[in-house]
């Protein structure tokens, strides 16, 4: 989506981010500089941050915390009616922890860093195994499983659907929904 100003398109992502984490946290989503770089990137980049990007605990039967951290790339595109603006998320990490010491899932996308991991992909932590790991023993929490692109929405969902985080909104499953649909075109 491109819109016609700078803070039009950073509003309309950090919006949609909040919104979504309105699902389950009353916390805040701040918008600041990225200390981070997007390889190859001709337009600036913010971080939208969740709690200024420290863990949030959630609400729900065993301990939970979430991280929500997202890259957004912001820059002026040509349009049909001049310069317009357009802001897209180019990068994330989403995090969930049983505790501010135990990862059980991490989802990164980091095409700022030039280390041969710019594709989407999981880290699996003890949080989840519940013990080290015979593979991998000790290392097993930074292999780099690939996934696809993953959504703030899609976290959210797995917190409240699988992990059992309580939903602050009786309407989360649509939300959630609007908030995906919110971003497509940016």
């Amino acid at each position: 989506m491109s819109l016609s100003s700078r803070r039009e398109a950073v509003r309309h992502i950090r919006d949609s981010i909040q919104l979504a984490v309105s699902c389950v946290t009353d916390r805040v989503v701040h918008t600041q500089p990225s200390r981070l770089r997007l390889l190859n990137a001709t337009s600036e980049t913010l971080m939208v941050a969740l709690s200024g990007g420290d863990p949030t605990t959630l609400v729900a039967e065993e301990p939970l915390l979430l991280k929500v951290q997202c890259l957004v790339n912001v820059g002026r595109r040509l349009g049909d009616s001049g310069s317009l603006w357009s802001a897209h998320i180019a990068g994330y990490f989403y995090e969930l922890r049983a505790s501010a010491a135990d990862e059980i899932a991490s989802y990164h996308l980091h095409p700022s860093v030039d280390d041969g991991m710019s594709r989407p992909h999981l880290h699996i932590g003890i949080g989840a195994t519940g013990a080290e790991t015979r593979s991998r023993s000790g290392r097993f929490h930074k292999i780099h499983f690939p996934t696809e692109v993953i959504a703030v929405e899609d976290v959210i969902q797995l917190a409240i659907v699988e992990f059992g985080a309580r939903p602050r909104r009786p309407d989360w499953a649509a939300v959630l929904d609007a908030t995906r649909r919110m971003r497509a075109n940016t």
